[in-house]
């Protein structure tokens, strides 16, 4: 999160944060459907994926992920539980297909917040991050990047 400058991430009474890399990489994968260029050579590069880009299937590494985390869960064994969340501005326009594929590979939700209102955008994202852990983490931010 810090290489987007948005959010800080709360500390917790033990001060230690656990970051997955399947979650790291998953949101990774999901970023490289919104991405082109520069941006997106760097992505593949970084996570090691630029041997599965193929120029007609853009689809391809979004749907590995999708499988992967079928198959993690596949027998019932393995219990992982991942979500994914975008927060984005009002009035911020998200393209109709990334926002479908983000549902579609990543079962990803996309919330409009006002972040004018920093107090109700910090609340709205802690309860989604509370609701989605089962209480586990209570509040994953305290206050917003100044530029936000």
């Amino acid at each position: 999160m810090d290489a987007l400058g948005v959010l800080e991430i709360a500390n917790y009474h033990d001060k230690n944060i656990f970051y997955s890399p399947l979650s790291v990489s998953t949101s990774f994968a999901a970023l490289l459907m919104a991405t082109d260029g520069i941006t997106h050579k760097e992505i593949l590069k970084v996570c090691n994926l630029e041997q599965l880009e193929v120029d007609d299937q853009p689809q391809l590494i979004p749907r590995l992920f999708q499988n992967l985390q079928d198959n993690i869960t596949h027998n019932g064994s393995l219990q992982v539980e991942q979500s994914m969340a975008l927060f984005i501005r009002q009035h911020f326009e998200v393209e109709k297909t990334f926002e479908d594929d983000l549902k579609n590979f990543f079962q990803a939700d996309i919330n409009v917040l006002d972040f004018g209102n920093t107090k109700e955008t910090i609340k709205s994202i802690n309860d989604y991050v509370r609701q989605k852990t089962a209480d586990k983490v209570p509040e994953m931010i305290s206050s917003l990047n100044r530029y936000v």
